[in-house]
This record gives structure tokens, sequence and C-alpha cells, in this order.
């Protein structure tokens, strides 16, 4: 997967936009500090980095929520130019995912993947909830966080 995410991030025009270590420094360290977990795809849905955040959330992230959901949200932002951003709610009633698309020159670089588990009220459906997440926000701070990285990202591409 890296050496394809090397490749991606140094082809035209992305060449010299933007390096993967940092692009990782970024993710992983802005995910410690906002309770998110995200990862970055190239235009085409394959990751190029591997999703941030605590082992054991990340394994129950995938074993519960397919790439196929991943893949769907990163599509609307990647394929329309008039979408820079999405988030999205899941079959769980905690778990959201947004997307965002970073572009130069009207030419997708690469796309965000965040995902979260919402802080949920005590009586909240316990059968839509997916359980054993350890890191929470609340959905306003997650688009805050979603906002955040897109503003940052935009910042060192364009």
């Amino acid at each position: 997967m890296t050496d394809n995410a090397n490749v991606i991030l140094q082809r035209e025009p992305m060449q010299g936009l933007f390096d993967l270590n940092i692009l990782k420094k970024i993710q992983r360290r802005f995910c410690q500090v906002a309770g998110v977990f995200a990862f970055a795809m190239d235009e085409d849905g394959k990751m190029i980095t591997d999703m941030s955040g605590d082992e054991e959330d990340v394994a129950i992230l995938f074993d519960n929520i397919d790439m196929d959901t991943f893949l769907q949200v990163c599509n609307r932002v990647s394929a329309d130019s008039l979408e820079e951003q999405v988030i999205e709610d899941t079959n769980y009633d905690n778990i959201k995912i947004a997307a965002i698309s970073i572009r130069h020159d009207s030419n997708v670089i690469f796309n965000w993947v965040l995902c979260c588990s919402l802080e949920m009220p005590e009586e909240a459906d316990e059968r839509t909830i997916l359980k054993g997440i350890t890191r929470t926000c609340t959905e306003k701070d997650f688009v805050v966080a979603v906002d955040l990285i897109r503003l940052m990202t935009d910042r060192f591409v364009k």
C-alpha cells in the first residue's frame, strides 16, 4: 500500500504538492487530538494510508463497517466537483463517516475519510449502537474536525 501511495502522491499534477510522510504525520496527530479515525484514499478508491486511531477501535470499525461503505462516501466527493465534503450516517446510530476531496487545479489529489463514534445518551437504543469503541466525540466536534482537516490540508496543497 505504501509504495502505491508514494507513486500516487508524486505523479502529476500532485508532484511537489504533498509528501506522504507529512500526510501520515498530520493524519496521526490530528486523529489523536480530535478523537476521530481517518485514512486517505486515492481518486480510484485505494487506501494510501492506514486508518489512524487505537488499533482495537480500528479493528472494531473494520469488522463492522465494510470497505464499500467508506468507498461510497468517498466516491460522492471524488466524482462531484461541487461537493467537496460530506458527512453521512451508517447502520449504527453512533457511527458517522465523512469524506473530503482534496483538489488542486480541479484535480483530485486524494480524499480524506474520517469516522467517529459519537457520545450517546444513556437512553439510546442498545441494538443500534456499535459497542466497544473507546474513543468518542460529540457530533458537533466531528463536524468541526471535518472542516478543520479540510482547511488545513487545502492550505498545504494550494
